[in-house]
């Protein structure tokens, strides 16, 4: 997360058992209310840990998405220095 939201992000865990004639199905859902948005996550399997990782693995890509629309893109694949050295016109 970015360096600025850290202070301000904060997160809401639910984990809830849905019991069902047929067996018991867990539910877990994730909300991280940062800056400018709200990142959701939310999936229900009979295995708490598997719901879990599922996810995890879909807050990871919003995570990611968030990121990349937030940070500057700066420099691309060139460093500061390199672009120092063009402008004085050294290799």
């Amino acid at each position: 997360m970015p360096r600025h939201a850290r202070k301000s992000a904060s997160a809401d865990v639910k984990i809830r058992q849905i019991d069902n004639p047929g067996g018991n199905k867990y539910e877990v859902e994730v909300i991280i209310n940062v800056p400018d948005k709200k990142i959701v996550a939310k999936d229900s399997t009979m295995n708490v840990l598997a719901a879990v990782d599922i996810v995890e693995a879909r807050l990871n890509g919003q995570v990611r998405k968030y990121k990349d629309d937030v940070l500057a893109h700066v420099g691309g694949s060139r460093g500061i220095l390199a672009k120092l050295k063009q402008t004085f016109g050294r290799k």
